[in-house]
């Protein structure tokens, strides 16, 4: 829901959503950051997140998180 609000997925804005939804869920960077990374890249590490996402697209990056998160 975090990246799907955001209008203008820049790297400013997808930094911004994350840090508000950890913030919001009381959630810590490593228990959100390897996950959202993971499901958007399948990658355990990589360049900085946000700059990650933010090239992918916001398309790509909801179609495979939507993908990880759906039941099989």
């Amino acid at each position: 829901e975090a990246f799907a609000a955001i209008d203008a997925f820049t790297i400013e804005a997808v930094h911004d959503a994350m840090h508000g939804f950890m913030e919001a869920n009381d959630l810590g960077p490593g228990q959100v950051m390897p996950l959202v990374r993971l499901a958007a890249t399948g990658q355990a590490g990589g360049a900085d997140l946000p700059d990650t996402l933010a090239l992918l697209g916001k398309e790509r990056v909801l179609a495979r998180m939507d993908r990880t998160l759906s039941p099989s």
